[in-house]
Order: structure tokens, then C-alpha cells, then sequence
């Protein structure tokens, strides 16, 4: 979600484009569940214009892959995630893209089905969508970057396709200084800020693609320019400590200046990193604005025209046009940080958010057009138009929880503390699936502690809901319910820091506990259901 204060709206991590696809990057297609998949495909089969995704469970997956030699192709989502909607309708409906999936067993693997919580981190999934090749014996071939337009996700797939060796082994073949062109291109099209380790330390990392950049003969020059972009979005991503990672110096600074420069006037280099560069501009230009010299100012000016220029390609989709002016106007904020919007970027944001809403009747659509016209709104400093916008959009949508945390954000910007309640209780309340429910229970508890910290019922309560409706689900306690888990107890912790709401912190954990004994097996999931809060329970009274 964008902020609707614009002296923050821009200026934020890689991660905002990454996993909250800040001002929103396709249109949403409901994903099958495993029940659904299967009465699908009992009939005659899939259209053709529709992945044929594997009816069955995982184990039947990879049996079918051993069966017919093909690899693995495993899609984890959400039914709710925007990134997640550009991939389904912009990617996976696309002929190109469709054909390429028969040479793989397509699994469609919904983050809030039975048991996918446990699969995610088996198959060490980071976060909605995550898109892993693997082979027939569950080894990884390759993990496919999210922030790919259709033409590169097509490339990426053949790349994956015609690999001689996993991603690991073609590293290791770099560091030895054997790599062939295969492994190079693998590599390229590699998702590096989802490696987590895989094959580079995380503290390695931006050195790493930088060097690793370096390698490429200018034959690659595509899957070159994707490891730049890599590379300044691992160091973007690095831990900087609040301030936020610095701007580049010395000798890296004008090598990456230049880089950039080259990307920007090729037009197969700018399409390979497409919504990098059309949502990503900022906070790129921003690791390169300083010192603000004739050099910078090229580089911007040639930033802004390439934005232009993806605006004005008739083929470019009505939610990369908004975009466009998103990223034109934070690339504006970036360099003039205090002046207004131009009036005629405002009045553009304006005709274009407007041409797009009209145009757009599909229910599933709308969440795209929602994420971009919230971003590209606010910016602009469209307030009480974006405002409007997203509050239509709450009847209109097919996830509206989802919305309804993006109003409760604005109330509470606003100052409005019960009307951000009121939407974030709405959001919890209204969620499907376990695995979201939790996450959205656990914001809503997070806006208690915030905004009403005397409200210990509510708190005490809310909180042993989301226990008690978790350990009702299989395997519930695995990855995002656990990392959800953690940041509640985070959020608990920080309520009771002077010691003051000790009682109700005892009554969650007791009843906590007794709700973590009545999961049916003795196995992880209970195990990791019974650290909740286990360390305050250490320095209190015995409960």
C-alpha cells in the first residue's frame, strides 16, 4: 500500500515494488483450489488459453513430473495479492506463456489452502507470488523474478527450460570460471533478492552481483543490465539502519550512473526490466542523485524520457500508463523534493486514472486499477480523490479486507483513530482463508496497541480468536502464520514494556497455551504454537 503523506510515498525500499506492489502491476484472475483444479480438469481440459495446472496434491505433482520427464513448474499465491494478480492475468493467460507451461506439471498452490503453509516452507518459499522450477526429484532449477513483463517471463521459462544445471551449479561454475552461456542466462534471469541464502550470503550479495555483473560479455547485454538492476536493489535492501541505504560513491557511483544510461537508451535492455524502471525510478535514482551534478541531471532527464516514451507506446497497458506518472512524479519529488506536482503530471494522473475506471468493468481488473490509482493519486496529491477512489472500490472489490487496511492506514494518517479501527476490524472480519485471517487479525491487534492501548479486552481477546481459529486449521503454524505469530507477539510485548499490562499478557499466553495442547499432533506446528510469548511467561509470576 502507497502512503497517502507524499514526502514518504515515494522514497521507500525495493520492497514496497517487490511485495506490496506499491501502485499495483496487473489484473486479478481467482486462483483454483486443489477441489476446483480437479473438477476442472476431470472434464475434457483446460482451455487454451489456460495453464493446465496439475489436479492433485503435491506428492501426485512430482510423481506425474517423474512420469512424464518434465519439471516442475510451482506457483505459490494469494488470492488477495496484487503482484500476484499481474502474474495470473497479465502472465498465465497469455498463449505464449501457456504453451510453454505443457512442457512443465504446473502447480497452482494457494497460500490459504490445507496445508500450503507447511509446503511454502518446505519448498522455502519468501513471500506472495513466488514461482519455483523444480526437477521431478523436488531439486531447484531456478526461482523466476516477480517484476517481469509477459515477453521476459516467456524468455525466463525458456531459459529455465534449457538450463544444463541448477542455478546452484551454474554459480559454483561461475566461481570456477567455467560458466557457459546457458549458465549465464540462468543466472540472469535468476530472482536474486528471493535467493535468501541459496546460493550467496545476504551480507554478500550486493558485492556479489556487482562482481558477478561484471562477467558478462556484452553478448548478454540484457541478462547483464537484469543483474545491474539486481545488484542496486540488493544494496537498497541491505541493512542501512534507519536512514536508509547511501547514496553511491566514488568510482561505483559513475559506473552505475553509466549502466544506467545504457539500459535507458536500449530499447530490449529497458523492456528486460520494464517495471523496474517504470515504478523503481526513484528510489534507483536516489542511490545515484549525489552529488547533484550535470551527470545526475542527464540521467534523469533521460529517465523522464523514457517514461514518456512507455507512455506514449500504444501498447503499453492502461495500469503501466499510471505508473509511468507515478514514477515520474517521485522521480520529480526525488530531484526537487520541494516543490509541488506540475499541473500538467496532475492533470494527466487525473484523465488517466479516470479513462482507465471507466474502461475497466471486471470485478478481478479493478484491483490492479485499485493499486494503481491509489499510488499515482496520492502522489500527485489527488488526496480526497484517491480517497473516494479506494472507498468505492470496497464494494466493487473481490477482496475488499484488503482495501479496508488501506483505509484504516489512511484514518489513522488522519488522525481518525475510531474510524481506523473500524476498517481494520472490518478487514479481519471479512478475510478468507486461514493464513490471511491471521495476518489480518494480527494488524488489527497491531491498531489496537497503537491507537487504543486501554482497550485490554479487545486486545486479550482478539488475539486468543486467532489462536483458537488457527489451531483448527491443518498444519497451521508454518511460515507467514508464524511470521505473522511473531510480530503479535512483537506488538504484544511492546504494549506491556513498562510492565503495566502484565496480567493480560498472562491471560493470552495461558489460554494460548491450552489452545496449542489441543492441536491434534505432537509435531512442528504445535511446537512452534507453544514459543507464543514463551519468554514473558519466563520473567512472570508462574501462570
Amino acid at each position: 500500500m502507497v502512503p497517502m503523506v507524499r514526502s514518504s510515498g515515494c522514497i521507500r525500499s525495493y520492497k514496497a515494488l517487490l511485495w506490496l506492489a506499491a501502485v499495483g502491476v496487473g489484473l486479478f484472475v481467482s486462483s483454483h483450489t486443489l477441489a476446483q483444479r480437479s473438477e476442472t480438469q476431470a472434464g475434457a481440459g483446460a482451455a487454451h488459453d489456460e495453464v493446465l495446472w496439475h489436479a492433485g496434491d503435491i506428492d501426485s505433482a512430482f510423481a506425474a513430473a517423474r512420469s512424464a520427464r518434465k519439471p516442475v513448474l510451482l506457483y505459490w499465491g494469494a488470492d488477495w495479492c496484487p503482484p500476484c494478480s499481474r502474474l495470473k492475468a497479465t502472465v498465465f493467460r497469455r498463449p505464449e506463456f501457456v504453451e510453454r507451461t505443457r512442457q512443465f506439471v504446473a502447480v497452482n498452490l494457494d497460500g490459504d489452502e490445507p496445508g500450503a503453509q507447511r509446503l511454502g516452507e518446505e519448498f522455502g518459499v519468501d513471500g506472495y507470488p513466488t514461482v519455483i522450477v523444480l526437477t521431478p526429484d523436488r531439486e531447484e532449477i531456478t526461482r523466476i523474478p516477480i517484476a517481469l513483463e509477459m515477453d521476459q517471463y516467456v524468455r525466463a521459462l525458456d531459459v529455465a527450460l534449457t538450463a544444463s544445471q541448477p542455478a546452484t551449479a551454474a554459480y559454483a561454475a561461475v566461481l570456477s570460471g567455467v560458466a557457459t552461456d546457458s549458465d549465464l542466462r540462468l543466472l540472469g534471469y535468476y530472482a536474486w533478492i528471493q535467493d535468501r541464502e541459496r546460493l550467496v550470503a545476504e551480507s554478500q550479495l550486493p558485492a556479489t552481483l556487482k562482481a558477478l555483473e561484471a562477467t558478462y560479455p556484452i553478448r548478454l547485454a540484457v541478462e547483464k543490465s537484469r543483474l545491474l538492476i539486481a545488484y542496486l536493489a540488493a544494496y537498497a535492501l541491505a541493512d542501512w539502519g534507519e536512514e536508509g541505504a547511501p547514496a553511491l560513491t566514488g568510482e561505483e557511483l559513475r559506473w552505475a550512473r553509466a549502466r544506467l544510461q545504457e539500459i535507458l537508451q536500449d530499447p530490449a535492455q529497458v523492456q528486460a526490466n520494464l517495471l523496474d524502471i517504470v515504478y523503481g525510478a526513484h528510489w534507483m535514482y536516489a542511490l545515484v542523485a549525489e552529488p547533484a551534478d550535470a551527470a545526475a541531471e542527464a540521467l534523469a532527464d533521460a529517465w523522464e524520457a523514457t517514461l514518456a516514451a512507455i507512455r506514449d507506446d500504444p501498447g503499453t497497458s492502461a495500469v503501466n500508463r499510471i505508473g509511468t506518472l507515478y514514477g515520474t512524479l517521485c522521480l520529480l519529488e526525488t530531484r526537487q523534493p520541494d516543490k509541488a506536482p506540475p499541473r500538467r503530471l496532475v492533470r494527466a494522473v487525473r484523465r488517466a486514472v479516470r479513462e482507465a475506471d471507466r474502461a475497466t468493468e471486471d470485478p478481478y481488473a479493478r484491483m490492479d486499477l485499485f493499486s494503481a490509482a491509489y499510488g499515482a493519486l496520492s502522489v500527485a496529491g489527488l488526496y480526497d480523490e484517491a480517497y473516494e477512489f479506494i472507498t468505492r472500490e470496497v464494494e466493487r472489490s473481490h477482496s475488499p479486507d484488503y482495501i479496508m487496511l488501506s483505509l484504516a492506514e489512511w484514518a489513522q494518517w488522519e488522525g481518525q483513530a475510531s474510524e481506523a479501527l473500524s476498517w481494520a476490524k472490518r478487514a479481519w472480519q471479512e478475510a478468507q482463508g486461514p493464513a490471511t485471517r491471521f495476518q489480518r487479525g494480527t494488524s488489527y491487534v497491531h491498531m489496537l496497541v497503537q491507537l487504543a492501548p486501554d482497550a485490554k479486552v479487545p486486545i486479550e481477546d482478539t488475539s486468543i480468536a486467532l489462536f483458537r481459529e488457527a489451531s483448527e486449521t491443518q498444519d497451521a503454524f508454518f511460515l507467514r502464520t508464524t511470521r505473522y505469530m511473531r510480530r503479535l507477539e512483537t506488538y504484544l510485548l511492546e504494549w506491556n514494556v513498562d510492565g503495566d499490562r502484565a496480567p493480560s499478557v498472562a491471560r493470552i499466553r495461558a489460554e494460548v497455551m491450552a489452545i496449542c495442547d489441543s492441536i491434534a499432533e505432537d509435531g512442528p506446528s504445535r511446537a512452534t504454537c507453544r514459543t507464543f510469548l514463551a519468554e514473558q511467561s519466563s520473567s512472570e509470576a508462574p501462570i
